[in-house]
């Protein structure tokens, strides 16, 4: 039987500096969820891909690509104008990317630092993700996006958040 689609609002945090230095993470939820699709805690996380220019913008058709590929009229849309790449490579002119992430589950011998308490730093939110949930983001300044989740099949719990309202939403 299928779940529902549900909203939730999640609460989102500053990324430290050294997440946001490294990585290019901004911010992550508060918390991790539950989801329909995998066993490990999954987190909301915004991605910065203006630390990511397009190293293919501007070549024209027959040209070598970023990693060795020519590019033709069947290369990925976005490929020779986007401005950016995104987490996972992909030509993109968003200047963000909102991806849901499963984290390795905290197992400790001081139990205090298991997933579920506080010192893991992954504690559960009570409401659980599913495919085409709706979610409110509410950022430290107050500032709220709307976005609908996404959990492809056989991702194992890696999903993403199409903008739908906020922050440059179309």
């Amino acid at each position: 039987m299928c779940k529902p689609i549900e909203h939730h609002n999640v609460l989102i945090d500053a990324a430290s500096a050294y997440w946001t230095e490294h990585y290019g993470v901004l911010y992550k939820s508060r918390h991790v969820y539950s989801t329909t699709r995998s066993h490990s805690p999954t987190r909301i996380v915004v991605w910065d891909n203006t630390c990511r220019p397009n190293p293919d913008k501007g070549k024209g058709l027959g040209d070598r690509l970023h990693g060795g590929n020519v590019l033709t009229r069947h290369s990925a849309p976005g490929t020779a104008t986007a401005a950016y790449t995104d987490p996972h490579g992909k030509p993109t002119d968003d200047p963000v990317t909102i991806l849901l992430s499963t984290e390795s589950t905290v197992i400790c011998a001081d139990t205090r630092f298991n997933t579920g308490q506080a010192g893991s730093g992954q504690v559960y939110a009570t409401d659980g993700l599913g495919d085409g949930d709706t979610a409110t983001l509410v950022y430290p300044d107050g500032s709220t996006i709307e976005v609908v989740l996404r959990f492809p099949p056989h991702n194992n719990g890696h999903g993403y958040a199409v903008l739908v309202k906020g922050r440059n939403a179309q």
